[in-house]
């Protein structure tokens, strides 16, 4: 499966550790969903994903410090509308590649525009 998508369906729950599994994964879509927990770190050994859409859920947490190492293909990530904590890993300057990024109304412990200012071209959504 290269594309699995749920948007604004209320499955409810935690995100399943097994997601790892699918190395063919390049989207994941699963934004609106009443999914709460932390985001499994299998997540981040998806090498192929591309968009990374899990906002308007109850995540907590924080991110692995390693996930720009983890996701050289990123391009979309939209994790907006959660309860995330921490910081954005300054790793996330190797997602190259990476052009939207949205992460407001999170509980970040700092302003996440000096992590990523080097992304120049990315529409940069961020609120405390």
């Amino acid at each position: 499966m290269e594309v699995f998508s749920c948007v604004e369906n209320p499955l409810g729950g935690s995100i399943p550790d097994t997601l790892g599994l699918w190395k063919s994964l390049t989207t994941f879509y699963s934004g609106g969903c009443n999914l709460y927990g932390s985001i499994p770190r299998s997540i981040f050994n998806l090498s192929l994903l591309v968009n990374l859409y899990l906002a308007e859920n109850h995540l907590t947490g924080s991110l692995p410090s390693e996930i720009g190492n983890q996701l050289p293909n990123l391009e979309y990530l939209q994790l907006r509308d959660n309860e995330l904590t921490g910081v954005l890993p300054p790793s996330i300057s190797n997602c190259s590649n990476l052009g939207y990024l949205e992460m407001d109304n999170n509980i970040f412990s700092a302003a996440i525009v000096d992590t990523i200012v080097f992304l120049c071209r990315m529409k940069i959504c961020y609120q405390k």
